[in-house]
């Protein structure tokens, strides 16, 4: 719930003017490295440790490459995904605001700043929640 409150209002502060902080990769990579550190913590008090370790081999020991992949993957997706959002709405609204500077920007930015700020808040949380499901099973 914390991290879905601070993407948020981190995401809804570009209406004040100000840079938000999830438009600097350094932010969401902490945050997806933030993520992914739970996932594992919580795959390893559900299973032990050998359970753990176990889930690598798992269906076949041939897919140990590909699981241990996913371990890079999942950040860098969760990263990516919203530091691409968050930067391409900003970049958007800076053009719609060179453009045309008149009434258009405010009601883009209900768009862009608040409805896809918090979609993006809830899409990185949703995923973070599918992952430790995933990793409890």
């Amino acid at each position: 719930m914390t991290v879905l409150l601070y993407i948020g209002f981190a995401n809804l502060i570009g209406i004040f003017g100000f840079k938000p902080p999830t438009k600097d990769l350094n932010v969401t990579i902490a945050l997806a490295a933030m993520s992914i550190v739970l996932v594992q913590v919580a795959s390893i008090r559900a299973r032990g440790a050998k359970g753990w370790l176990h889930s690598f081999i798992e269906p076949v020991p041939v897919v140990v490459p590909f699981n241990i992949l996913d371990l890079i993957t999942r950040p860098l997706s969760l990263c990516m995904r919203l530091f691409g959002n968050v930067l391409g709405a900003f970049v958007i609204m800076k053009l719609i605001e060179a453009v045309v500077p008149a009434v258009f920007p405010m009601i883009a930015s209900l768009y862009f700043d608040i409805f896809d700020g918090i979609l993006q808040a809830y899409v990185f949380v949703f995923l973070t929640i599918i992952y430790i499901k995933e990793a409890i099973e």
